[in-house]
């Protein structure tokens, strides 16, 4: 029995100006709910439009005809590869679709007084003052991440990262705990070499991260047996292989201010410090510290003395280890069903913000985007209108199709065992 195909199918060629006014229609409605103050409402909040919030509202444009269909489905595609490119360039994109004529304006650095402008597409005020607090927090060297939880705050971790050898029995290591910090320059490779610094410890029951070029095995083992005693809690550690690594050292001691790298004692006067190391990398959590902020002066005046670019690559890469700013950013439970739209809205911004303090920024209607965006978004619109153009329309095809199971009748399962007995009454022949 043959599978049979029931249902309705309709297809209708649209031509290119009619796809044309519906992107238009589309566009034009899209950029009004952006505009709305109010463009859905949850269980406990009430959202506003913003133009982080393009592609969302652009997909959710409910169309009445097939041609509405179609028209949506390219805009959100053209919409997502500028955005892509360049934030703010979906929402811009939309504009120049629906007919928008942007006057003509030259791009220009980015400047601290305009960031509360650059910031202010989120809508929101909670979210833009989170933008700017944690973008003059985190600097130039500092990084950004933003979660949900229960209250909404700022943390301000500052920091600075090494990559650093430690042997996986030593695990204390690998957990965030307070140490004092003591570095030598040299090996150590005897017991009788760190005798009297071991006793003094162990009389003070002091947590200690060791740093020297190398130990030898009796070291590194006899270390580890009075840790497990609880004698102690000594971590011994050893730069990383590269290149800066050689600086490591005299970083480490520089920014921690121990005056004297050649001998190894215990001061149960210095300061302690949280460390971890995560993924090869020891971070130091530091709060303010005199140390790390003449070390960068130092590095930043060599800097300016050496023009080969290998020196000046590695002295970069020491001004990055020193320095390292993260900053987190909480989005609480104050804003209710809304709080992963809030954290869109937070990427957004800050995405917004990386663009145009590497691109620079152009005003528009009194509002600052990315420089990157406009011409993302007129190219776009540029390429979406040939694309209706040279392919004169499309063809809209409706259906719903059915397709009948094959059912094993009786007496097809019986036509098949007639068949099957003559076969094999054919071979024994």
């Amino acid at each position: 029995m043959r599978p049979t195909i029931s249902g309705e199918i309709a297809r209708s060629l649209v031509d290119s100006e009619s796809l044309l006014d519906a992107s238009r229609k589309i566009a034009r409605e899209t950029i009004e709910s952006l505009g709305s103050p109010i463009v859905a409402v949850f269980r406990d909040r009430a959202m506003g439009g913003s133009s982080a919030d393009s592609l969302r509202v652009l997909s959710s444009w409910s169309p009445s005809t097939g041609e509405e269909r179609l028209a949506r489905s390219l805009l959100l595609l053209s919409a997502y590869r500028a955005e892509q490119s360049s934030p703010s360039a979906g929402y811009l994109f939309l504009q120049a679709v629906s007919g928008k004529k942007f006057p003509s304006s030259s791009p220009r650095v980015l400047l601290e007084h305009d960031l509360a402008s650059l910031v202010s597409g989120v809508n929101d005020e909670t979210i833009a003052s989170l933008l700017v607090e944690s973008i003059k927090q985190s600097g130039s060297v500092g990084n950004v991440s933003v979660s949900t939880g229960g209250i909404t705050h700022i943390a301000v971790d500052d920091s600075c990262s090494y990559p650093i050898i430690v042997s996986p029995s030593f695990r204390e290591a690998f957990k965030l705990t307070s140490r004092r910090i003591v570095v030598f320059d040299g090996i150590i490779e005897s017991i009788g070499q760190i005798n009297a610094f071991l006793e003094n410890c162990s009389a003070d029951k002091a947590q200690i991260l060791l740093i020297a070029r190398a130990f030898s095995t009796d070291v590194a083992s006899t270390i580890h047996a009075n840790n497990q005693r609880g004698v102690f809690d000594i971590v011994p550690a050893t730069p990383g292989v590269g290149i800066e690594d050689e600086f490591t050292i005299s970083d480490i001691g520089r920014i921690v201010g121990q005056k004297s790298l050649t001998s190894i004692s215990y001061d149960s006067s210095s300061t302690c410090y949280d460390v971890i190391i995560e993924r090869g990398n020891l971070k130091i959590h530091l709060g303010e510290s005199l140390g790390r902020e003449e070390l960068l002066r130092l590095l930043r005046a060599e800097s300016s003395q050496f023009k080969d670019t290998d020196v000046l690559k590695m002295l970069n890469r020491r001004v990055a280890r020193t320095s390292t700013r993260r900053v987190s950013v909480c989005i609480g439970e104050e804003f209710g069903d809304l709080r992963e739209i809030a954290k869109e809205r937070f990427d957004y911004g800050m995405r917004c913000f990386l663009f145009a303090r590497r691109r620079g920024v152009i005003e528009i209607d009194g509002s600052l985007y990315p420089s990157d965006s406009l011409a993302s978004a007129v190219s776009t619109c540029e390429s979406f209108k040939k694309l209706l153009k040279n392919t004169g329309g499309a063809l809209v095809i409706d259906k719903t199709v059915e397709v009948a199971k094959r059912g094993e009748s009786k007496d097809r399962r019986s036509r098949n065992s007639h068949s099957r007995q003559g076969s094999t009454a054919l071979r024994r022949v």
